[in-house]
């Protein structure tokens, strides 16, 4: 006859692998304490799966229906439901507890001062929380008991279709807003049936679980919110704590942060935040109300990954900063460094749009402008389409470096939208080719006049 089962036993017989654990988990921690080795991270990883695999492995062998008569017996109606809480419910709290653990070792030495902040979040977001969702998927597959040739495709099949099929796949429709609070209630639900119907119901009760599992689910998240909101609402104002908890709300589809974002922005003049402020902004449709000098300093002390998208921003939404702020802006930039510069995708394009309304004094500087300004100056002039520019590029095709006469020729062809006919061996600065253009430009002078 089948002894009672108790959590303890189970513990009992993880206990060699309990003990490696803890000194992985120590290990873990020393080295990102002194070395921050990356390798150990996904060592434990690795081994926190097979852990968690190993638990269910052990449950999944439990003879349920004799242990439940036991547990009637024992302690009457109410035993089957003591037996789901230590068969069921206490070793995947085990399983959760470890993961906590892991991701506080993850993040503990880090040298971020908001380190415990950033551990609560990620716990909140469910931070490799799929552990529990393949350890239940493998105890579903066992209960089948049929041999590994048919079991280990079956868990490696459904581990993939719920990784990308389910998972992945589905949040990259999304990029925050109600939606991605409404995937993560339906992850909830999807979990916690399987949890519930696995345990207790026979196949024709697929229905019944439902209800339950929904306010169940519902609840579980709105309880996650709550965490969020509180630390939101009581940390101090601009905190790591209060910033972060307020990027997870706005993710969570809650618009409310966005007003704070302004404020951290503009107020405490952390314009590293100026991309989320961006991205919500646009998601919730609510209208960031800076003035352009406030612009200005954004974008003046902006990175620039945060410059794509403050620039693209400000295209969108046909906010047009100062001709000179901009001038001055894109010639520092230029001499700080250059390549990084060239690689702000979007700014000449806003800039051009400014300076075809102040050609005249963009030809100024043009004129006594240095190598690489020049080089980022005839790309102005081209994206302008200025035709008043063409006189000084035609004058370029002949300059000694091939560089600016390229890059002229270049520019000429796309603002006039003439080919010059040229024979022999192309060169920029032949007779044939700057003769073409020079007669082309005075024809088209004469026309407008």
């Amino acid at each position: 006859m089948d002894t009672i089962y108790t959590f303890r036993k189970l513990m009992a017989s993880m206990r060699p692998f309990t003990i490696v654990l803890i000194v992985l988990f120590i290990i873990n921690a020393f080295f990102n304490f002194h070395y921050r080795w990356e390798g150990i991270i996904s060592i434990v990883r690795v081994y926190l799966f097979l852990y968690a695999f190993y638990i269910v492995y052990n449950i999944s062998q439990l003879n349920l229906d004799a242990q439940k008569q036991i547990y009637i017996e024992k302690y009457g109606a109410r035993g089957i439901h003591r037996l789901f809480f230590v068969s069921r419910v206490a070793p995947f709290v085990l399983i959760y507890f470890i993961i906590i653990v892991f991701i506080v070792i993850t993040y503990i030495g880090s040298n971020a001062q908001s380190w415990l902040t950033e551990v609560v979040i990620e716990i909140l977001n469910g931070k490799f929380s799929n552990t529990i969702i393949y350890a239940l998927l493998l105890l579903i597959i066992l209960k089948i008991k049929k041999g590994p040739y048919i079991t280990i495709p079956l868990f490696l099949v459904g581990s993939f279709f719920y990784l990308y099929a389910f998972d992945k796949l589905i949040y990259s429709f999304f990029d925050g807003g109600f939606a991605i609070s409404l995937i993560k209630i339906i992850k909830y639900m999807v979990f916690f049936y399987f949890f519930i119907f696995e345990f207790y119901y026979k196949e024709r009760y697929f229905i019944r679980p439902l209800f339950p599992v929904t306010i169940l689910s519902t609840l579980f998240h709105m309880f996650l919110t709550g965490i969020l909101l509180m630390l939101y609402v009581f940390s101090p104002f601009a905190s790591a704590p209060q910033t972060r908890s307020a990027q997870m709300l706005m993710y969570w589809g809650f618009s409310f942060p966005i007003s704070y974002m302004n404020e951290v922005v503009i107020n405490s003049k952390d314009y590293q935040y100026i991309s989320t402020l961006i991205k919500y902004s646009e998601l919730y449709n609510k209208e960031i109300t800076f003035s352009n000098n406030q612009w200005e300093e954004i974008l003046y002390r902006s990175n620039s990954r945060n410059l794509v998208n403050l620039i693209k921003y400000l295209k969108k939404q046909e906010i047009y900063l100062s001709y000179e702020f901009l001038l001055d802006y894109a010639v520092k930039q230029i001499n700080i460094n250059n390549e990084n510069f060239k690689n702000i995708y979007g700014f000449n394009d806003y800039f051009a749009s400014v300076a075809k309304d102040n050609i005249d004094d963009f030809i100024e500087f043009f004129n006594l402008a240095k190598f690489d300004e020049r080089l980022w100056g005839i790309e102005i002039f081209e994206l302008c389409k200025s035709f008043e520019a063409v006189p000084i590029l035609i004058d370029l095709l002949t300059d000694v470096n091939d560089v600016i006469s390229l890059k002229a020729y270049s520019a000429l062809k796309n603002i006039t939208g003439y080919v010059p006919v040229y024979e022999g061996n192309f060169s920029p600065n032949s007779p044939e080719i700057v003769n073409g253009f020079r007669e082309f430009y005075l024809e088209h002078h004469k026309a407008q006049k």
